[in-house]
């Protein structure tokens, strides 16, 4: 018998591939550390302040708003770190003050992060009464009394500055320049049960945000503009004057509180150039437009004029109220120009 043994060699060649890994980095939100508010800024870069208010309530500015020479104006900064662990800008080692289009360009661009906007307000809390005001978060519903708004991106610059610390953190310092009538919210304001709060929202290209707050208060400030001279004009002697002939003094709401006005006689006299004097008790006053005899009289012990001029709610005109003022001329023994001293002073019409 022939026993055929059939075998079979199988030859395995070895080869060496190469393999590719991949994997998808997952978007995490941006935070924030603050915000915070500072009353000004060295060199554009100062301490936070710890407690997440200034030392004390924020003060407005006096005077008229000018917004070119900034009377009546006063700055507020809202401050505070972003960090996004996704990057945020390319870092040097070193601080790197950066522009708005840098820090929120897309990530294709030389930014190399993902953040797109920061939108900050600041308001009073209970918005809805005097401005009218529901929200605050947008552009369109700015008001001076009670909300600011700025948003920053790419494409809106505002007046934020920015200085990247590290390739994940950037600190950021926003100004808001606040009008002498903005709304008051401390113990002798007119919405003293109110506060003012910041909100601070960073938004990156995929959707992600993070939203924080802090709150402070605005102090009240009393501030009338107050006319330096009261002209009762060229008059005969022995002229009463009416209330065709009187003369007015106007004052004008420079503050956030509304106001009266205190007012009284320094000197007892009315020195005239020529000869002679005019008592300075032949001076009247009144709230209304009267003649001579329904006017109060002018002493020197100090008498309250409540004309109460009240909280100013416009962006664009002022408040203002007038207060007459009546003389009666002595028939004889005066000439030329006669001139005295009156005291007028601003005085709470909440006192």
């Amino acid at each position: 018998m022939v026993i055929f043994l059939i075998m079979t060699v199988a030859a395995i060649k070895s080869q060496a591939d190469n393999a590719t890994s991949s994997t998808t980095i997952m978007n995490a939100n941006p935070d924030m550390i603050g915000p915070f508010f500072q009353a000004s800024l060295a060199n554009g870069v100062a301490p936070y302040y710890t407690d997440g208010a200034p030392s004390l309530p924020f003060i407005p500015s006096t005077g008229s708003i000018n917004t070119s020479t900034a009377n009546g104006l006063k700055t507020i900064y809202v401050v505070g770190t972003i960090t996004d662990i996704n990057g945020i800008y390319p870092w040097s080692g070193s601080s790197l003050a950066v522009t708005h289009s840098q820090l929120f360009g897309s990530s294709s661009s030389t930014s190399g992060g993902d953040l797109t906007s920061l939108a900050i307000s600041f308001f009073r809390s209970g918005l809805g009464g005097g401005s009218g005001v529901s929200n605050c978060d947008s552009g369109a519903e700015t008001d001076k009394n009670s909300c600011y708004f700025a948003l920053i991106s790419s494409d809106n610059s505002g007046e934020c500055t920015f200085t990247v610390t590290s390739v994940t953190t950037v600190d950021f310092f926003c100004p808001f320049h606040i009008a002498s009538f903005v709304d008051a919210t401390d113990v002798n304001g007119s919405y003293a049960s109110n506060n003012w709060v910041t909100s601070v929202k960073i938004t990156d290209d995929a959707g992600g945000s993070k939203t924080k707050t802090a709150s402070t208060e605005i102090s009240s400030v009393l501030s009338l503009e107050i006319p330096a001279t009261i002209n009762y004009g060229a008059l005969y002697l022995g002229q009463i004057t009416t209330n065709e002939t009187n003369t007015t003094t106007t004052f004008v709401q420079t503050g956030n509180d509304a106001a009266d006005v205190n007012v009284s006689y320094a000197t007892s006299t009315m020195a005239c150039t020529n000869l002679g004097s005019i008592n300075s008790g032949n001076q009247r006053w009144s709230i209304t437009d009267v003649s001579f005899d329904y006017a109060s009289a002018l002493t020197s012990a100090v008498a309250r004029a409540p004309i109460e001029v009240a909280l100013r709610t416009s962006d664009t005109t002022a408040n203002t109220k007038p207060l007459y003022w009546n003389i009666t001329i002595p028939s004889s023994g005066v000439s030329g120009t006669c001139t005295g001293t009156n005291i007028i002073s601003a005085v709470s019409a909440q006192e």
